[in-house]
């Protein structure tokens, strides 16, 4: 067999002297390393298990728990007696680099009487768990872990979620220090959740001001106010997060129902207009597509008539077909053989405006069993995207001992089911995984979680004949150090494939911050990268050699970024710049309000233009608009009133019951207040409800000896709705 050799090259600043190999053409400002990893022989074709689709022999083996490294088994408190059906689903794993030696590392949650388990790899897909060694051995019945750079350091920091009202927990990564381990930083995260479950955990800059957000799902959360949604986590700098899930609508869009169902959130910009959108994967019949506004608001544009997944589990978020934008792949439950109602998986496929069309059938991808987690690689390297997903229900014997599902991409918007047929064999309970180049061998391997005695599941791919590859890293020269929502294209001569790094969740668990592109026959390919930092800064490299793993720096700005959200004013100063901003003209029928800043100070945040001093950080100003009359206009102060209540009937649920009860009843409470006062009319008007409720006796104090002029009656007007509005 001829052995491959993938290298890893890194795209360096030219202050660091390094010897430049002629493999890549590389603009001016920057060179090029490498270190090769040589291919294992896997050439044991007469291997029945071995799969001939267009020349490739695809098979994974799956690799026994002495020999991996991946020990941790799944104690638990479970039992026939003891049957929440949170405990039967949480699990989870993490994955990345978190010591930066360019191999992925692992963090395994599940069960509460082991400790969680980390595991560094040692370069060749083995693992080392050192989690107590590190500081992040807790106990706990922890679920969905995530790795990301919260305080823009240039590490992988920790999050981990919970169910059962177990403690959370924020660990910062100071492996690289005189520390040497993760530091519990929980308690100054500004991070308090009162849900009792918190399943997936995604990271995403939703609002583009450089520092990573935190989006949370809690399935099974039962919700009285607004203020009980904790699903939008904003990150105001260094890692202290506030929670802006009423803020940035969330609280209102998601939640139609007394329950929040969600498992799984993806950040995607799926209409191409550079935000990064929420795709929310939820229980019954709740999936939610919500597209983010200029980075501070979401709207649902959820068409009810197409997303239809009945009890959405996991997500795999990818362009299928190659036509340039993202596609969204939702696993769930699936029973119509035996005679149910559940229809299974869905394959959502976008028109590029972030509207989707339901393609499942003609795709084939809807048998899925009992569907958790989901990820989509291309697992042969030949340049289109395949699904991965587990399955497994304790209740329900026909859900025991079933295997996962593994849908090949035949190129033509179709999928074949083949797992029986590649070493695809585990039958255990599964629920989290990750899909990455475990190995660095130029192919994409799987690691799976189950809540069963078999506890993690590595399958190895030993395929022969595939394509060739290329796997893309990121660094980011500002605070978004992992380009994290960054756009990679690559084109070869076979065409071109998109991808997104980050910001993405298969359920509980995550792929690696880096992008893995399968070229087919291809030997050297272009790379275009979209920076994530609402400028649209553009990288991009030309004849770059196949079998590599490249990490490609973002050329580096000068100053601090100054982001001013609907206004002018956008760009790079320095600390103690004193700038001008202007808030932007409103749209028909709304007025300007105020301004929100985070970091820096700004001059009369009232005033459509005004100043701002910059921090010693990147800063977001936002401008903010509201409906109805603006403070300068010639409106009676009953108008006034009426536009504050209104203001927070849009920010309620829909029930046009109750707001119109306040509507009337704010009114009543105008009129009798004016018609106490009132002393030009004659007659003099007669209050409606002051001192006239039935059978309460409400004598009024006889206010005839004083005269009020209109500053006193819109005074006793302003007092009235104020109190009934609070009340």
């Amino acid at each position: 067999m001829k052995q491959r050799a993938i290298k890893r090259l890194s795209l360096l600043r030219p202050s660091v002297l390094i010897p430049v190999l002629a493999m890549v053409a590389l603009p001016s400002n920057l060179s090029l390393i490498a270190e090769e990893v040589t291919r294992k022989d896997t050439s044991n074709t007469d291997d029945p298990g071995f799969t001939t689709l267009n020349g490739t022999l695809l098979k994974f083996t799956s690799v026994e728990a002495e020999t991996s490294g991946l020990t941790r088994k799944y104690p638990h408190t479970y039992s026939e007696e003891n049957r929440d059906l949170t405990l039967q689903f949480a699990a989870g794993l993490a994955a990345g680099d978190i010591d930066d030696d360019g191999d992925i590392d692992l963090y395994v949650v599940g069960g509460n009487t082991n400790p969680n388990a980390l595991y560094l790899n040692n370069g060749d897909g083995t693992f080392a768990e050192v989690a107590e060694d590190k500081g992040v051995g807790v106990l706990h019945w922890g679920s969905g872990p995530a790795f990301g750079d919260i305080d823009s350091d240039g590490d992988l920091d920790l999050f981990i979620g919970a169910v059962e009202n177990d403690p959370i927990y924020v660990f910062d990564n100071r492996l690289s220090d005189a520390v040497g381990k993760f530091v519990d930083i929980t308690a100054d995260s500004g991070i308090t959740l009162h849900a009792k479950n918190t399943i997936s955990a995604t990271m995403s800059d939703y609002d583009r001001d450089g520092w990573i957000d935190l989006f949370l799902t809690h399935w099974g959360e039962v919700r009285f106010e607004l203020s009980d949604t904790e699903t939008v986590w904003r990150n105001e700098g260094g890692g202290l997060f506030s929670n802006t899930s009423n803020m940035s609508h969330i609280s209102t869009l998601i939640l139609d129902l007394s329950t929040d169902w969600s498992y799984t959130a993806n950040l995607f910009d799926i209409d191409n207009d550079d935000d990064h959108d929420l795709l929310l994967v939820s229980d019954f019949n709740t999936s939610h597509v919500l597209k983010n506004y200029n980075g501070n608001n979401f709207y649902r544009i959820t068409d009810r008539k197409v997303i239809k997944d009945q009890a959405g589990m996991g997500a795999a978020v990818g362009d299928y077909d190659n036509d340039g934008d993202f596609d969204w792949f939702v696993s769930s439950i699936y029973d119509l053989p035996s005679g149910g109602n559940w229809i299974g998986n869905r394959l959502y496929e976008n028109d590029g405006f972030g509207g989707f069309t339901d393609i499942t059938l003609d795709a084939q991808v809807e048998a899925g069993n009992w569907a958790w987690g989901a990820c989509t690689q291309d697992f042969d390297n030949d340049g289109y995207l395949d699904i991965f997903h587990v399955n497994g229900w304790f209740e329900l014997p026909k859900y025991r001992g079933v295997s996962s599902k593994f849908f090949l991409n035949l190129g033509n918007s179709t999928f074949e089911s083949i797992a029986s047929k590649i070493g695809i064999n585990d039958t255990e309970q599964g629920r989290a995984l990750a899909c990455f180049d475990a190995d660095r061998d130029g192919d994409i391997d799987i690691v799976v979680v189950n809540v069963s005695e078999r506890h993690i599941v590595y399958y190895r791919n030993d395929s022969e004949n595939l394509g060739n590859s290329l796997t893309i890293k990121l660094r980011g020269s500002g605070l978004n150090t992992y380009g994290i929502g960054a756009k990679v294209r690559i084109t070869t001569e076979h065409g071109t494939q998109l991808r997104q790094l980050g910001g993405s969740n298969n359920y509980a668990s995550h792929n690696p911050h880096e992008v893995h592109f399968g070229l087919g026959s291809a030997t050297v390919a272009n790379i275009h990268v979209e920076w994530p930092d609402g400028e649209r800064s553009v990288t991009e490299l030309n004849s770059v050699e196949a079998n590599q793993v490249l990490t490609i720096n973002q050329p580096g700005e000068s100053g601090l970024r100054l982001s001013v959200q609907f206004g002018d004013g956008d760009g790079l100063y320095s600390a103690g710049d004193v700038v001008e901003i202007a808030a932007s003209e409103p749209a028909e029928g709304y007025h300007f309000s105020h301004w929100v800043v985070s970091g820096g100070v700004i001059g009369d945040r009232y005033a459509t233009v005004t100043t701002f001093e910059m921090p010693a950080n990147v800063a977001t100003v936002t401008a903010y608009f509201l409906p109805g009359v603006p403070p300068t206009a010639d409106v009676s102060m009953a108008r006034r009133w009426n536009e504050v209540l209104l203001a927070a009937i849009r920010n309620d649920y829909a029930r046009p019951t109750v707001h119109a009860r306040n509507l009337f009843h704010v009114s009543a409470a105008q009129y009798d207040a004016w018609a106490a006062l009132v002393r030009t009319l004659d007659p003099k008007p007669r209050p409606w409800l002051l001192g006239a409720l039935d059978p309460i006796e409400c004598p009024l104090v006889d206010l005839s000896p004083f005269d009020f002029d209109e500053t006193d009656i819109e005074a006793a007007l302003s007092y009235a709705s104020f109190r009934l509005i609070r009340h």
